[in-house]
């Protein structure tokens, strides 16, 4: 659930456009990286990092959000009053992660203990099985709500040179998958706008519920950045933003 729960706030964060100097709370920590992320040349399916190449620098902007009041007390013992609480510190979070979008943040981290659960299930273990199925729902309503209003997200990978392309493939998670996405290459300059060109489009991908794949053939480019940017989810899904678990761009050795 965890896991589940990174991807959402990833993908929402990463889908912001607008730039905005940060508010008070929460505030994003800057940070500088040069580490590529590359995709090593091979056949279809392989997939590695490639390290050794520089690449320009850019500030990634993370954001850490905590509720005023996060834990509830173990003496709470009606569920409906521990599910109340639960769901105005989630309220809070939902707040927060709007918050840091509007900030400019590339990613956040939420607290641990999202819940707010660990001293009261520490005082009320018999009562785990009756309280934690509802409130993963209530979490996920919350925060999936906060995703659904951001279907735009990019992400793109350094092949470490310039390469000769004509393919790309995708490997989607469980259920969380764009129906419109494009396929855009850049020779240098990832960060400028008019550095990339289209060279694959779609517009009506079909819904799959498991491990959707696209093996994506095009005219062949000469790129160094290879970026996939989603501007719509599948199925009418609206509890999370989307799984990426590959991205492959097959290349032929030096």
């Amino acid at each position: 659930m965890k896991a589940l729960l990174l991807i959402v706030i990833l993908m929402l964060l990463a889908a912001s456009s607008a730039r905005a100097d940060p508010p008070a709370d929460p505030r994003p920590v800057e940070a500088s990286t040069a580490d590529s992320k590359t995709r090593s040349p091979g056949k279809p399916g392989a997939s590695m990092a490639r390290r050794g190449t520089r690449t320009p620098k850019r500030t990634v902007r993370i954001g850490a959000a905590q509720p005023r009041r996060m834990l509830i007390d173990y003496r709470v013992h009606q569920p409906g009053e521990v599910l109340r609480r639960l769901d105005a510190t989630l309220a809070e979070l939902e707040k927060l992660i709007h918050r840091a979008a509007g900030a400019g943040c590339d990613a956040l981290v939420l607290p641990e203990d999202t819940l707010g659960l660990g001293n009261w299930e520490a005082g009320n273990p018999k009562r785990l099985r009756e309280i934690l199925p509802p409130a993963v729902d209530l979490m996920v309503q919350r925060l999936g709500r906060a995703a659904e209003k951001r279907d735009q997200a990019w992400l793109y990978v350094d092949l470490g040179a310039v390469r000769k392309i004509d393919r790309a493939n995708l490997l989607w998670g469980w259920k969380i998958h764009p129906s419109a996405f494009t396929i855009d290459v850049a020779r240098a300059e990832p960060d400028k706008a008019g550095s990339w060109a289209t060279v694959h489009q779609a517009t009506d991908r079909p819904y799959e519920t498991w491990e959707a794949t696209d093996r994506i053939r095009f005219g062949p480019a000469e790129a160094r950045y290879v970026r996939v940017s989603a501007t719509k989810r599948a199925g009418n899904q609206t509890w999370a933003g989307y799984h990426l678990m590959a991205l492959e761009v097959p290349v032929k050795a030096p």
